[in-house]
């Protein structure tokens, strides 16, 4: 059994060593999903941009075809 763990000094060393490494993991975890939520939306955006682009350009020939 690990007895070394009921010395308060060194648990609480593993503990802050724990923490440390569960704040690093959740920062990168942000970090990666900002990263990703970004890329949709520019995604999202460039599609939009073709979208009005393709119906301005429908709405420009109907009306040249009108005229």
């Amino acid at each position: 059994m690990n007895t070394y763990l009921n010395q308060p000094g060194e648990y609480n060393r593993l503990m802050e060593t724990a923490k440390k490494r569960a704040s690093e993991l959740r920062g990168d975890a942000v970090n990666e999903f900002g990263n990703a939520a970004g890329a949709a939306v520019r995604k999202v955006l460039g599609a939009a941009v073709r979208l009005v682009r393709s119906y301005a350009a429908q709405h420009r020939a109907q009306r040249s075809v009108e005229a």
